[in-house]
């Protein structure tokens, strides 16, 4: 909870930062904030993991008799489910029930949720909802259904302790701030991963990272885009290498990584820039660009607010 109310804060700092150049916060901000009675964590319970060894789907475990009782891993997940959707009042969810659900709206929103595999069998779905896990701080793991399309805004927004996703091959689209601040995701798996799993890539375009445990990172080469806020608040990373696909980078991309103190940017002419896209990161950071192309990016939109910071450099 302390944290969000940080997050409020630095966007308000970027926002003012930004009042030259005309950028107000985005407007698919979630504009909800979490009750504020208690900032308090909710406590884990039970720390203890289902066996996450194998990311591939699984078979499926649906048993033949649609009205048999899920057997839930989380009793807090069970509660909510039995509370929205247990149509005949056994205090179960059958299998039955669980694929008749349509939307699963905010449900689970600021919930204690820790273990949610059961949601593969909620097959009525067709799409995450928007801020459905929103500030979930102690879900660590969840199997989406393989016929959803899309995962809402900020479905997962601040699920830190969120280790990995696998996004079904059904998704055509994700929405903006879907993963934001999921600090301990190591890997995403599916359909858009980039292939050594640390990116989703939709259409060139790098829309979410998942960043526990590196400090340093290249984009991989498929990248075009690097989208909005796809690296925000990363205060690990030290140092980060843009390949020379990239021709865009997006407001507030690297915002707030504030251990970052070398970017090397390889593109010799010059990606278009977003407002706010390297806002305070480490005292000293550098932005070393191609040797030839130095007065090119210090001139140009954006990169002029980052001068006295682009270095050229031998690639």
């Amino acid at each position: 909870m302390k944290k969000l109310f940080l997050l409020l804060a630095l966007v308000g700092m970027v926002a003012t930062a930004c009042e030259d150049d005309g950028v107000n916060e985005p407007t698919n901000t979630p504009t909800e904030t979490p009750d504020g009675g208690n900032d308090e964590k909710p406590d884990d319970g039970n720390d203890e993991m289902p066996d996450g060894g194998n990311d591939e789907k699984p078979d499926d475990n649906t048993p033949e008799d649609k009205t048999q009782p899920i057997k839930f891993f989380d009793n807090a997940v069970k509660t909510l489910c039995v509370v929205s959707w247990d149509t005949n009042g056994d205090a179960e969810l059958s299998y039955e029930e669980a694929a008749a659900v349509t939307d699963l709206g905010t449900t689970f929103k600021r919930s204690a949720v820790i273990s949610f595999t059961e949601l593969e069998y909620f097959t009525g779905l067709s799409y995450i909802a928007i801020e459905a896990f929103w500030g979930c701080e102690s879900l660590k793991k969840i199997e989406l259904p393989h016929n959803i399309t899309s995962i809402g805004e900020a479905a997962f927004y601040w699920c830190d302790k969120l280790t990995s996703v696998t996004i079904p091959d059904s998704v055509t689209s994700i929405g903006e701030w879907a993963f934001f601040n999921c600090s301990s995701l190591t890997s995403f798996y599916g359909k858009f991963a980039s292939e050594d799993n640390r990116c989703l890539i939709v259409d060139g375009k790098l829309i979410a990272f998942a960043p526990a445990g590196l400090i340093e990172y290249t984009i991989p080469d498929s990248v075009t885009k690097i989208g909005e806020i796809a690296f925000y608040y990363c205060t690990s990373l030290t140092s980060v290498t843009i390949p020379d696909s990239v021709t865009s980078i997006g407001k507030w991309a690297f915002a707030v990584c504030s251990s970052l103190t070398s970017v090397y940017c390889k593109p010799t002419t010059k990606p278009a820039g977003g407002s706010c896209m390297f806002y305070s990161n480490a005292l000293g950071r550098e932005i070393y660009v191609p040797a030839a192309s130095v007065e090119a990016y210090k001139s140009a939109a954006y990169w002029s607010d980052y001068a006295s910071d682009i270095v050229g450099y031998e690639f």
